[in-house]
């Protein structure tokens, strides 16, 4: 009897050690806060203190991605000429790429601004002085050019 006691207590030693091992990664895991920090295509650092969850895209070719990577219901706004997935337009838009609507933007509260290197300058840093994050992109012309970015 105390030969399978032992063996049990051998068999559940380990078990409790790797659960107990999880159960601490996990805390780890949830104490991690998420940060992620990008360099732009205007060599910028953008920090994103939270994953984003209401995104404005201001480039076609940025809203494609993000419906592409399965987000396309974090999207909250869009240019007047992203129109592709045709879900797209259902989507409020904030104007053009060469004339975005900062008001309606910054009334939006969203947590990230996706656009392309087509946006001015300006316009990126009026919406970043505002405290809405932006990551701008260098788009090709091309697919292949694009794919290459």
């Amino acid at each position: 009897m105390k030969l399978k006691s032992a063996w049990l207590l051998l068999l559940f030693i380990p078990l409790i050690i790797f659960a107990f091992g999880m159960a601490s990664c996990r805390q780890n895991e949830a104490a991690k806060p998420y940060t992620l920090q990008i360099t732009d295509s205007y060599n910028r650092t953008v920090n994103l203190p939270n994953f984003p969850e209401r995104i404005v895209s201001i480039a076609p070719n940025m809203t494609e991605f993000v419906y592409a990577l399965g987000a396309g219901n974090r999207l909250i706004a869009r240019s007047d000429f992203c129109d592709y997935p045709a879900q797209a337009a259902a989507i409020d838009s904030i104007g053009s790429l060469s004339d975005p609507s900062i008001e309606k933007i910054v009334a939006l509260n969203p947590d990230l601004v996706l656009t392309s290197t087509h946006l001015s300058r300006k316009h990126v840093d009026i919406i970043q002085e505002m405290g809405i994050p932006v990551i701008a992109l260098y788009s090709d012309g091309s697919f292949e050019g694009t794919y290459q970015t």
